[in-house]
């Protein structure tokens, strides 16, 4: 199984589909991602990369909604 065969390939392909996201949902595809890149490396014994540090959180607008 190889969904992305390097990070090279993770980064293009991300960046490609969520490239103009806003920050929030790139964060939340990026965990998504990583989430089960873990869950196919630990559970299931899958080879599985790391999401590459290339793709890296990015900075979120502090939440001005009131309580």
């Amino acid at each position: 199984m190889r969904y992305f065969s390097c990070g090279t390939t993770f980064c293009h392909s991300s960046g490609w589909l969520w490239g103009a996201c806003a920050p929030a949902t790139w964060n939340r595809n990026r965990a998504a991602i990583n989430s089960w890149l873990t869950w196919c490396r630990t559970i299931k014994r899958w080879a599985a990369p790391s999401v590459p540090a290339e793709s890296e959180r990015r900075k979120e607008a502090p939440d001005e909604t009131g309580p």
